[in-house]
């Protein structure tokens, strides 16, 4: 992305193939679906009926090592079609037909990602999705990135197992309030932010360092937002979910309910951005 004139790498990625299939979340770039987060104990009840995965503490979806199909490619416009379908047969956790579409569109303006989800199959099926960026600016310590979300809320974790607790509070006046930009300083995030404030058909999340910086953008219905600070301090993680960890278990934390045939279309984006100091 071109930052002050000069094309800066926002994305904290992996070196190369090598390192990114011996190691799918040392760095960027998955996305999460058909859940997002943890399932503690690996087990969810959905219309009755309990489904168990091979994991006791499953995390992050079931795709994020899988090899999609490249629907189409369109070199003129930057666009890029990945397409999935999940099989009633293909997870015992996960008996049902779920069609997933992502497509990339890069341009000048940045980075367009927009999701399309269909239930294919003959019954209703549970569903959350997430992206699971890092970004990086100018090769600084995150301790120096002015942050901006537009979050009211956190959802409190259990920092054991890593899933909400049932509480929500709200970041005014707390360390986690970043409603009017900060330095992130020495802040430890492994963070759930809710309440989150749309403006028009959007949320935008701002990251900048010495005022320049980019922009991170999300629709509904992806109306959390997870911020995650590692322990080198050379990245952070800004992630658009559609719902909290274990909503599979706790419903009311943005679990979608997808009916035979339903579709659902959600978008989120990177830009580069320079006013924030």
């Amino acid at each position: 992305m071109n930052i002050k004139g000069k094309n800066e790498n926002v994305i904290y990625s992996h070196r190369n193939i090598s390192d990114l299939c011996k190691d799918p979340f040392s760095a960027s770039g998955a996305f999460l679906v058909p859940f997002v987060g943890r399932i503690p104990e690996g087990y969810y009840v959905f219309d009755g009926v309990r489904y168990e995965f091979e994991e006791k503490n499953v995390k992050h979806g079931l795709l994020y090592d899988r090899k999609w199909t490249i629907k189409s490619v369109d070199e003129k416009f930057g666009r890029v079609i990945f397409s999935y379908r999940i099989k009633e047969d293909e997870f015992e956790s996960y008996p049902f037909d779920l069609s997933i579409d992502v497509e990339f569109s890069l341009s000048t303006k940045g980075l367009k990602v927009v999701t399309f989800f269909k239930n294919t199959g003959s019954k209703s099926l549970p569903l959350s999705f997430g992206w699971h960026p890092y970004f990086r600016l100018f090769d600084e310590d995150i301790d120096k990135y002015v942050l901006k979300i537009p979050a009211e809320k956190i959802i409190v974790l259990d920092y054991v197992r890593k899933i909400p607790t049932g509480v929500e509070e709200r970041v005014r006046g707390s360390c986690y309030d970043f409603s009017y930009g900060k330095k992130i300083k020495e802040i430890v995030m492994d963070t759930v932010f809710s309440g989150i404030v749309f403006e028009g058909d959007k949320a935008f999340t701002y990251l900048t360092c010495c005022g320049s910086g980019v922009k991170i953008w999300q629709t509904y219905p992806y109306k959390y937002i997870v911020v995650y600070t590692p322990a080198h301090r050379k990245s952070i993680a800004i992630e658009p979910w559609s719902s909290a960890p274990n909503s599979y278990n706790m419903h009311r934390l943005g679990l979608i309910r997808l009916a035979p045939n339903q579709t659902i279309t959600a978008s989120f984006g990177v830009q580069k951005y320079s006013s924030l100091r």
